[in-house]
């Protein structure tokens, strides 16, 4: 014989309502306490500051840290224009200490960042108006791109005519 089932009971509306209201209250209480325990373990990054001494015309060194200068293209550094990038770059660095933005881009295990020189100005867009590197648009959106029309139009390093040797 088969037992008979008593009937089914159905939860009152105001059961479900008490429960979703004590889950809230529990989420906003809690939830804080979470994101301030978590923020508070996370280690802050070390600083991109200080200062740099020059890798070749778009990559600089901060201590062990390398850094690619977000938006812009240098030569190589073993080509003619790309040792006079990297002479420009030494100069800029010479000024004093750097300070540089991380993009949150990696590129060859260097971080991608917006630099300044110590006077405050953009390390990138010096030297593309130099002559010495491009502005690279699929990156920059084409943020540099006045100052390597400034160097096209004056004929600065890579816009130089090419000499007869």
């Amino acid at each position: 014989m088969i037992p008979k089932l008593g009937r089914v009971r159905r939860a009152s509306p105001a059961g479900g309502l008490l429960f979703l209201a004590s889950f809230g209250l529990l989420a906003v209480w809690v939830g804080p306490q979470l994101t301030r325990d978590i923020s508070a373990a996370a280690p802050s990054p070390p600083p991109l500051a200080g200062p740099a001494r020059p890798i070749d015309g778009d990559t600089l060194a901060l201590g062990p840290t390398r850094i690619r200068l977000w938006g812009i293209d240098a030569p190589e550094a073993d080509t003619p224009l790309g040792r006079q990038a990297t002479r420009l770059m030494s100069e800029l660095l010479s000024q004093g200490p750097v300070r540089c933005l991380d993009t949150g881009g990696r590129s060859h295990d260097r971080i991608i960042a917006r630099c300044q020189g110590a006077a405050g100005e953009d390390l990138a867009e010096q030297v593309v108006a130099a002559g010495l590197a491009v502005d690279w648009p699929k990156f920059s959106g084409g943020h540099y791109a006045p100052a390597e029309s400034a160097a096209r139009k004056a004929r600065l390093g890579l816009h130089a005519p090419a000499r007869a040797d």
